[in-house]
């Protein structure tokens, strides 16, 4: 074999090994997407910064998810309330750019539910750009329940203080054992009135008494 063609050869066979593969690109949502379940206070720019906003959403295959969040983001850094499959939140720093987001064990041919809400109640804006996750992923759209319940939580109520924030406050842990969807609207400085299953509860504004 000449030199020139051998030369060639090996050329094209290199080139193929190193192609990019089109099927490796990551799966990506955007603010906008339907798949994408967004509950609670949400401004035009896909931002919030209302403590138990958020959104969820279902993806089976699931291996890695990335965040990527615009630069009107909280600095140093905002602080999200993390789920996955209605286990235990994780409190996970976000930062402008890219985020990382920890998937814990499972399997992976299972569908699961991502839950990620903002923690804090200030100083805790997030700018949501993109969800990036491996190629493998499948999203599937997200049915909410039919039940619902909506707290209002306001400002340094039964949110402040606790780990993590308004992810674990009292409204979401009553409802769930019984399937209810919990959907919190804050309202700063405003009374707060929660339904549940069992009764109401009224918290009088700020500086105020029953």
């Amino acid at each position: 074999m000449k030199p020139k063609l051998f030369a060639l050869l090996i050329l094209l066979a290199t080139g193929a090994t190193t192609a990019p593969n089109a099927s490796s690109k990551p799966v990506v949502i955007t603010p906008t997407d339907p798949v994408l379940h967004k509950h609670g206070r949400w401004d035009s720019a896909s931002g919030t910064w209302w403590a138990g906003s958020g959104f969820q959403f279902v993806v089976s295959d699931l291996t890695l998810l990335t965040l990527h969040l615009g630069n009107q983001t909280t600095t140093p850094l905002a602080v999200a309330a993390v789920r996955v499959d209605y286990g235990d939140f994780t409190a996970v720093n976000v930062i402008p750019g890219t985020n990382v987001i920890p998937i814990p064990t499972g399997s992976k041919k299972d569908n699961r539910v991502v839950h990620i809400n903002m923690e804090g109640w200030e100083n805790n804006y997030m700018h949501l750009e993109r969800i990036e996750l491996n190629s493998e992923a499948v999203v599937k759209p997200y049915k909410p329940s039919p039940q619902c319940f909506q707290p209002i939580e306001t400002r340094d109520s039964l949110s402040a203080g606790q780990p993590p924030g308004s992810a674990r406050s009292l409204p979401p842990p009553r409802m769930e054992p019984v399937s209810v969807r919990p959907r919190v609207l804050p309202q700063n400085a405003l009374p707060l009135i929660w339904y549940s299953s069992l009764n109401v509860v009224r918290e009088p504004a700020q500086g105020k008494s029953v």
